[in-house]
């Protein structure tokens, strides 16, 4: 039997609970069971459920299994770390889905530390892409390394809209309100960019170039994307992402570029992010050192090589729905097919 142990997924709409959810149907869809740790948010309830959890777990798996934690766990310190490594195993594998401590304190190395010391004592850790595997091992991770290349992002059915318009148009789905390039009037980028997500803090969007949609959701057949491609961008300037997002989009699978793919919209990011390459290769859109460039890139583009793009978005899309790229790393995971020194 192959386990996965998981946090609790919870009833929030937000990305990490989707990106959770998604790895857990992708895993029951080849035969695994998944373990939520707990299922309520107090933490004194939470605490003791997590206990009994792992005390149950210990006496049910043995040494022919194979146990996939799906990281962060969000759970009781130091007891989860010093004692799930002890249970009988196969192999013990590590799912990355965030690496919390360079996610939001990229300067804090000794947390950095701590992590990759707990990552090195599983048989094989998955990682997000091969931005991520060369930042790991330049930082000391020695286990074996399989690479999740691509976010899943499943859903029944690809739901996006072309405006009808002699230009293309963009859209923009995440927190808007950490979103600060949103907010610069600026005539040297003036693609129309289409929001969807949250709105707080008195802001409002008053530039021709921003139309705002409202909130996307999932599952919820009756929401359409509107746009020709789908924008992942950090931080509060044009010219780059900055801030600790904009720093780990380097090394990350951003959910949202899987939202996008999933809806068949080719996609437009940062060339120094972690999946510039694979969206390079693939040719499902471009990428840019600063989003001045767009305006030029589309006013040269032609329905052809547009078309072009389509086609490898829709053959990708329908992989990502279908949750083909976590299976693919699990299944190496467990069979050993890891990735080599690059």
């Amino acid at each position: 039997m192959n386990y996965m142990i998981c946090k609790w997924i919870g009833r929030e709409n937000n990305a990490a609970v989707k990106a959770t959810m998604d790895v857990n149907s992708a895993f029951e869809s080849i035969g695994g069971r998944t373990v939520l740790l707990w299922k309520h948010n107090k933490k004194a309830i939470r605490n003791i459920e997590e206990i009994v959890a792992f005390m149950k777990l210990k006496h049910s798996i043995t040494s022919s299994d194979n146990v996939i934690i799906q990281w962060p766990l969000y759970s009781i310190k130091p007891y989860v770390d010093n004692h799930f490594i002890k249970f009988p195993h196969k192999k013990m594998i590590c799912f990355i889905q965030d690496i919390e401590s360079y996610r939001y304190n990229p300067k804090d190395q000794n947390s950095l530390m701590n992590d990759i010391r707990f990552l090195n004592r599983f048989d094989v850790v998955i990682v997000h892409n091969q931005g991520m595997t060369a930042f790991l091992r330049e930082n000391g991770l020695q286990t074996n390394v399989v690479e999740w290349e691509i976010c899943d992002y499943l859903i029944d059915e690809a739901r996006s809209k072309r405006p009808n318009t002699d230009r293309y148009e963009i859209c923009f789905v995440g927190n808007l309100q950490r979103s600060g390039f949103l907010y610069i009037n600026s005539c040297a980028f003036q693609t129309h960019i289409n929001l969807y997500g949250q709105v707080g803090d008195g802001k409002a969007f008053t530039s021709p170039q921003l139309s705002y949609k409202g909130v996307y959701m999932p599952n919820d057949k009756t929401t359409m994307l509107n746009g020709h491609f789908g924008l992942i961008w950090e931080g509060n300037d044009l010219e780059t992402c900055d801030g600790p997002l904009g720093n780990y989009l380097r090394i990350n699978n951003p959910n949202r570029l899987s939202l996008y793919l999933a809806n068949d919209l080719p996609v437009i990011t940062w060339k120094k992010a972690g999946l510039a390459r694979f969206i390079e290769e693939n040719k499902i859109g471009f990428t840019v050192d600063s989003l001045t460039e767009i305006d030029g890139i589309l006013s040269r583009m032609n329905t052809a090589q547009y078309d072009e793009m389509l086609t490898n978005v829709k053959r990708i899309g329908e992989k990502i729905r279908n949750g083909y790229f976590a299976k693919k790393a699990i299944e190496e995971a467990i069979e050993g097919r890891y990735c080599s020194a690059r």
